[in-house]
C-alpha cells in the first residue's frame, strides 16, 4: 500500500476513492483498511462506531475478521448492508494475505 516516495513510519499512502465512485463524502479505499486490519487477529472483531457506507466492515469481510458497526443515517445504513452483502456473495480471485499487504 505505500506509495512511491518516502513517508514518515506508520504513514500509508495509495489511491484515494474517486469522487464520482464514492458512497460516502469521507470513504476510503478497502484495500487500506485491509492493511491496517492486519494488527487485529484473523477471527477478531472489529468495532466501527461510524459504519458510513461499511468499508471497515467490507475489509473485515475480505480479511475473515468479524465486525460490529453502527450507522445513524439510514441512507448510509442501507448502502452499507448492500455492500457488505456483496462481499460476503463475492469469491475472491485471490485471498487477501498479510504477507503481500506489505
Amino acid at each position: 500500500m505505500m506509495g512511491d516516495g518516502p513517508a514518515a513510519p506508520g504513514v500509508y499512502r495509495g489511491a484515494t476513492v474517486p469522487t464520482a465512485r464514492r458512497d460516502h463524502q469521507t470513504e476510503k479505499p478497502v484495500e487500506l483498511i485491509e492493511t491496517l486490519l492486519t494488527i487485529v487477529p484473523e477471527g477478531g472483531v472489529v468495532l466501527d462506531p461510524f459504519l458510513g457506507s461499511g468499508t471497515t466492515a467490507v475489509a473485515c469481510v475480505n480479511t475473515g475478521r468479524r465486525f460490529v458497526g453502527f450507522e445513524l443515517h439510514p441512507e448510509y445504513y442501507e448502502i452499507a448492508v448492500d455492500r457488505i452483502q456483496a462481499a460476503q456473495e463475492q469469491t475472491r480471485l485471490f485471498p487477501f494475505s498479510e504477507e503481500a499487504a506489505f
